[in-house]
């Protein structure tokens, strides 16, 4: 079969073999829209379900893992941070409201814990009254002597705080023994007293004396250390001294 060609196809045809395959595929695929659509899925198929990018896609996936790991850890420490926090925290209020309990336990009973010692020896100090109770095993927590804020010196006056009530009970009996040569008096302290005198006013009260059971009782002021110059002071003496004050029921 014989084809006739003219100039023009000819040179074509010469062009076309001289020309490099990538571009005869190139021109090809622009001849045809639709088969160079389906190449470039297929490029873009392989491209993704490479080894190299299959890699990465694992290597980004661990560092994702690892971040989030990281993440969890760090909340979790945070947690377990705030809750150490918050249990010390209690355990302290617990350690404050406990100490204030017991504060507030020695603040009541302390007068009952105490007695007054009268009548001591100007000479007479803390370390004396110390001595004296501590030689029968007793366990005392404080001394004071009442002094005068002028001088300085003692007005034979002092009160002793023991460690229970039944050692202050168990120290009264040692009343007229001697310190520093002077025979002392022991009593319970202002406070007991206070209290025992108002018991016994409400008591009176409630059996119809004195007004009821809410009349308030006498005030009781305890005067010492009349010693030296004051040795002398009698009853008209004090009598005279404290009538401006109020009425005296008894001295």
């Amino acid at each position: 079969m014989s084809v006739d060609l003219d100039f023009d196809d000819i040179e074509k045809l010469v062009e076309d073999a001289a020309r490099d395959p990538s571009d005869r595929g190139r021109a090809a695929r622009a001849a045809d829209p639709e088969k160079e659509s389906r190449g470039a899925r297929s490029r873009s198929r392989r491209k993704r379900t490479s080894p190299r990018n299959r890699s990465r896609g694992r290597d980004r996936s661990d560092r994702d893992a690892d971040r989030q790991e990281r993440s969890d850890f760090a909340e979790r420490e945070r947690l377990e941070w705030e809750a150490t926090k918050e249990r010390k925290r209690e355990e302290q209020r617990q350690r404050e409201e406990e100490e204030e309990r017991q504060k507030q336990i020695e603040d009541a009973t302390r007068g009952d814990r105490t007695v007054m010692v009268a009548s001591l020896a100007v000479k007479a100090d803390e370390r004396d009254l110390y001595e004296f109770f501590t030689q029968g095993g007793a366990n005392v927590r404080d001394v004071q002597i009442i002094r005068d804020a002028r001088t300085g010196r003692s007005k034979g006056v002092g009160y002793v705080e023991f460690g229970s009530q039944d050692m202050a009970s168990k120290a009264l009996s040692l009343s007229g023994q001697s310190i520093r040569g002077h025979s002392v008096s022991i009593q319970p302290s202002h406070a007991e007293r206070n209290r025992m005198t108002s018991g016994a006013m409400v008591a009176r009260g409630a059996n119809g004396e004195m007004g009821g059971p809410m009349s308030e009782p006498p005030l009781r002021l305890y005067v010492g250390g009349l010693v030296d110059s004051l040795a002398g002071v009698n009853e008209d003496a004090l009598r005279k001294l404290f009538a401006p004050f109020g009425e005296l029921e008894f001295i």
